[in-house]
């Protein structure tokens, strides 16, 4: 019934609307002309300090500036009825009435999903579920909910947000302890370069924000040194393991361990050929 006042309102509204331009229309007064009668110059008396009326027209026209901002405040006023009727009428839809009231009060859906016995009706504010023909069940959110909800996710979000930030920065701390108990520690220096490097890779994944990057870059530089250090010691180690095969084959005169130390013997400076080469490669080969 309240939809059906306004859209009678509205229609009164327009009918007004149509009948302003031809009242409004202003007639200019009438001027001389060829043909015309001239007007009278004779300056019109009016008594001292009186001040003269105004002309018929220019009452005319701010009757009809009046008329016409009266007009569109109602017009704003009607339509903005309307929208809260509509909206009132979907907070008031209720179980068991039938789809013919709900499409004249809400209009046609901006969609629908239809079942052997069920039926969805979809609009702006939410959804209607009809059986059989008859609302059983109301999922529709007035503007004042919804604001209210846009308000509560985002004080969600924000919540969530400067709780992340809060654990971030407590893990920042922890890795900064962490990084400068593990540069003190005797121990950990003596450790490889290859050892130390996977350490502090390990330790940029678990603390991405804490920068170690001077001490990755370090231990990359000490691992070729390491690399010679460890192949000098091999040589060293294989070169006495000659010495001691050698001296077994001068001392025994066995033939059958004779060639079996020379055989020994051989495969030992081969390998100390090669680690000699790869020593003396250039980085990166």
């Amino acid at each position: 019934m309240r939809i059906r006042n306004h859209r009678r309102t509205l229609a009164d509204l327009r009918a007004l609307i149509r009948l302003v331009p031809d009242q409004a229309k202003i007639t200019s007064p009438p001027h001389s002309g060829r043909g015309g009668t001239r007007p009278s110059i004779i300056p019109s008396v009016h008594p001292e300090g009186a001040v003269p009326p105004a002309p018929r027209h220019a009452h005319t026209r701010l009757g009809d500036y009046r008329l016409l901002s009266s007009l569109h405040l109602g017009i704003g006023t009607a339509i903005c009825c309307v929208m809260w009727a509509v909206y009132s009428s979907a907070e008031t839809i209720s179980i068991g009435e039938g789809r013919s009231e709900v499409i004249k009060r809400l209009g046609k859906p901006q969609g629908q999903a239809v079942t052997a016995q069920q039926e969805t009706l979809f609009y702006k504010q939410g959804s209607i579920d009809l059986t059989n023909g008859w609302v059983s069940a109301v999922r529709m959110i007035s503007p004042e909910k919804t604001q209210q909800e846009r308000k509560r996710l985002r004080d969600d979000a924000a919540a969530r947000t400067a709780q992340a930030e809060k654990k971030r920065q407590s893990r920042i701390r922890e890795g900064i302890s962490q990084k400068l108990k593990m540069c003190a520690d005797p121990d950990f220096q003596d450790l490889s370069p290859g050892e130390r490097l996977t350490y502090w890779i390990k330790f940029q994944d678990t603390y991405p924000d804490v920068p170690v990057t001077n001490e990755i870059d370090a231990a990359q530089r000490e691992i070729p040194k390491a690399k010679n250090s460890d192949v000098a010691a091999k040589i060293e180690e294989l070169e006495r393991e000659i010495e001691e095969v050698t001296h077994k084959l001068h001392k025994t005169g066995i033939s059958r361990l004779k060639r079996r130390y020379h055989k020994q013997r051989r495969l030992l400076r081969e390998e100390v050929k090669t680690l000699r080469e790869q020593q003396q490669a250039p980085e990166g080969f």
